[in-house]
């Protein structure tokens, strides 16, 4: 139904959307790594009932990682004495 995909060195993201047997749609967010041995995959898949729950945790955690990363490029600029 979708697909979108970045890379970034060696790893490659991929998010799919597709449908269930009976026809409802479910997300599917997949990351490809190369190693020295090939290849590692995962996956992890998302249902329509668990969208929205998914969804507001991933806002919640990154606007946590906006907030952690500020905090953390301020305490560099003013290092305690």
């Amino acid at each position: 139904m979708y697909s979108d995909k970045f890379t970034r060195g060696a790893r490659s993201y991929f998010f799919d959307i597709k449908k269930t047997g009976k026809g409802k749609p479910y997300l599917v967010i997949s990351e490809s790594k190369k190693t020295s041995n090939g290849f590692e995959h995962h996956r992890l898949m998302v249902f329509e009932e668990d969208i929205h729950d998914f969804r507001e945790a991933i806002w919640r955690s990154l606007d946590v990682f906006k907030h952690l990363k500020n905090t953390l490029k301020s305490e560099k600029k003013n290092p305690e004495v």
